[in-house]
C-alpha cells in the first residue's frame, strides 16, 4: 500500500511537472508594430496604479519596430480585463493607452502607431472545438468557419500528432495572408490560433450580400463602386452561364496582366487583388481571381478561389458550382489567346473546365477537394459543349465538332448563314494534320475562296484529346 501511494505521489508530480512545463512555453508575446523602437512597457489594472517592471527590459536594449519578444506568463494577468499599458518610445516619449486585454498563456499583444491590441480573442472555448488529425478534415473546417463568418481569427486544435504546414491549409482559400500563435504544444496535441486577412473582394462580396459597408475601407469602398454597375449589368442576364461568360469576359477587357513576384511582404500590393484588376487595370493571377469571385458572387453565381501551380509556376483560378458539382475557370489563362487586328480574342479553354481539361497543366493539392465534387469528363457547362450558341449580342460560345474538317465546314456553313463579320471557337478531336494551321488554312480556303482576310489559331497540349481553334473571318473590302 505504501508503495501504492508513492508511485501516485510520483505521478503527481509528474503531471504537475508536465503542467509547469506547457506553462513556461506559453509566454506571453510582445508585438511591435508600431513603426518606432519600444524601450520600456509597463502595465496596471486599469486605474489601480499597480505597475509591472519593464515588460521588455530584459533585452538589454529596444525592441525594435517588427520584432517581437516575450514574456514569462504571471497566473495573475488572467484575472484582469481593463489594462493602462504605458508604452515609452525611442523617438515620441512616453504614452499611456487604455486597452481591453483578456489575457491568457501565449498570448499576443500588439503595439501599432495608435493602439496596443491582443491579435486574438481569448475567449476561445477549446473543448468545444472538433479535434482534427489529418489536412482533408482541417480544410474543411477552415472552408465552413470562412464561407460562415469570415473571423478574423481562427482557433484549431489539431491531435494524434498532426500540424499542418499553414500554406497546405490556408492557400487557395479566400485568405490572402496569415500568420499563427502556436499557444500549446503537448505530446500529439497542438493548438493554435490562425490570424488572417482577406481578399479585398471577399469582403466586398460580404457587405454587398449582408448591405452592409461598416467595415470596409476607403479603397474597399471605391472597389465597392466600380463593382456595382458590372453587377447590375449582369444581373440583367437571365441565364447564369451566360452571366458568367460576361463576367469572365468584363474581367479579362478590364486588366491587363501584371506579374508580382512575392517576397513575402507584398501582400498589400493592389495587383494581388481585384483592386488591382477593375480599379487600377493591372493585375497577377491572384487579382483577376480575386475579381472574377467578387462580381460572380455580387450576381449571384456560387463562385470560389482555388490554388495551385500552372507549368509549376504558382498560380491562382476560380471554381464555380453549377447544381451541386463544381468547375474550374482560370479567367488569367482565358486572357492568353490570339491578336488580330489589334483585337485580343479570348481562349475559353478554361471556362467551366473538368478535371480532364485542368489536370495537363494545372496541378493542385487534392486534399482541397475536401467535401465537394468536381466535374471529371466534358460536359454541356464547358465553354465549347454549351447548347447555346449565343451568349448576348455578338458574343459566341464555342461549338464541338467531330473531327477537325467536320469543324472547318461547320465554320464556314455558319459563316454563310450568318452573313456577317463573325468570329468562331470550336473544339476537335486531336489531329496531327489539321494541327498544323498551314494545313487547316489550305482546307478551308479550298471551300471559302472568295473571302481574302482569314486568321486561325490553334491550340492542344500533349494531354488533351482536343484541338482548340479560333477562326476570324472577315468580308472581302
Amino acid at each position: 500500500m505504501q508503495r501504492l501511494f508513492e508511485r501516485l505521489f510520483l505521478f503527481l508530480l509528474l503531471l504537475l511537472g508536465l503542467a509547469g512545463f506547457a506553462m513556461a512555453e506559453n509566454p506571453l508575446v510582445l508585438d511591435n508594430r508600431s513603426g518606432s523602437s519600444i524601450c520600456s512597457i509597463r502595465m496596471s489594472p486599469a486605474g489601480e496604479n499597480r505597475w509591472t517592471g519593464n515588460l521588455v527590459g530584459g533585452l538589454g536594449e529596444c525592441l525594435y519596430s517588427g520584432n517581437s519578444t516575450t514574456v514569462p506568463w504571471n497566473p495573475a494577468w488572467g484575472e484582469t480585463a481593463e489594462w493602462d499599458v504605458e508604452i515609452s518610445y525611442g523617438d515620441r516619449g512616453t504614452v499611456v493607452y487604455e486597452a481591453d486585454l483578456d489575457l491568457i498563456p501565449g498570448m499576443r499583444v500588439v503595439a501599432d502607431a495608435a493602439d496596443v491590441f491582443q491579435a486574438f480573442p481569448a475567449a476561445i472555448d477549446w473543448d468545444s472545438l472538433p479535434r482534427i488529425s489529418n489536412l482533408e478534415d482541417a480544410i474543411r473546417y477552415i472552408r465552413e468557419v470562412t464561407e460562415e463568418d469570415m473571423p478574423d481569427h481562427i482557433p484549431m486544435y489539431f491531435v494524434n500528432g498532426f500540424f499542418p504546414k499553414s500554406e497546405d491549409l490556408l492557400t487557395g482559400s479566400i485568405i490572402t495572408s496569415w500568420s499563427h500563435d502556436e499557444l500549446y504544444r503537448n505530446g500529439g496535441t497542438t493548438r493554435v490560433v490562425y490570424s488572417v486577412r482577406y481578399y479585398p473582394g471577399v469582403r466586398v462580396a460580404k457587405a454587398y450580400l449582408s448591405d452592409d459597408l461598416s467595415d470596409l475601407t476607403e479603397e474597399e469602398i471605391r472597389l465597392y463602386k466600380a463593382a456595382l454597375p458590372v453587377v447590375r449589368e449582369a444581373l440583367a442576364i437571365p441565364s447564369e452561364l451566360e452571366r458568367e461568360l460576361f463576367i469572365h469576359d468584363r474581367v479579362i477587357a478590364t486588366a491587363s496582366y501584371q506579374k508580382v513576384e512575392f517576397d513575402g511582404k507584398t501582400f498589400g500590393q493592389p495587383e494581388l487583388s481585384a483592386i488591382g484588376a477593375l480599379l487600377n487595370g493591372r493585375a497577377n493571377c491572384q487579382g483577376y481571381s480575386d475579381a472574377f469571385n467578387m462580381l460572380g458572387r455580387m450576381a449571384g453565381l456560387k463562385t470560389g478561389m482555388w490554388g495551385g501551380y500552372f507549368d509549376g509556376g504558382a498560380h491562382s483560378w476560380n471554381t464555380v458550382e453549377i447544381d451541386g458539382v463544381n468547375y474550374f475557370v482560370d479567367v488569367t489563362n482565358d486572357e492568353v489567346g490570339a491578336i488580330f487586328d489589334n483585337v485580343n480574342y479570348y481562349t475559353y479553354v478554361y471556362f467551366n473546365a473538368p478535371r480532364e481539361i485542368m489536370a495537363a497543366r494545372h496541378s493542385w493539392n487534392r486534399e482541397l477537394e475536401a467535401g465537394m465534387k468536381f466535374r471529371e469528363r466534358i460536359d454541356s457547362n464547358y465553354f465549347y459543349r454549351t447548347p447555346e450558341h449565343f451568349a448576348g449580342g455578338r458574343k459566341y460560345f464555342g461549338a464541338t465538332y467531330d473531327s477537325a474538317a467536320a469543324g472547318l465546314d461547320g465554320v464556314i456553313s455558319g459563316y454563310q448563314k450568318a452573313g456577317r463579320w463573325t468570329y468562331w471557337h470550336v473544339m476537335v478531336p486531336y489531329d496531327d494534320y489539321f494541327y498544323n494551321v498551314n494545313n487547316s488554312m489550305k482546307y478551308f480556303m479550298k471551300r471559302f475562296p472568295e473571302h481574302r482576310r482569314i486568321s486561325m489559331n490553334i491550340r492542344s497540349h500533349a494531354r488533351w484529346p482536343y484541338m482548340f481553334c479560333l477562326i476570324v473571318i472577315t468580308p472581302p473590302e
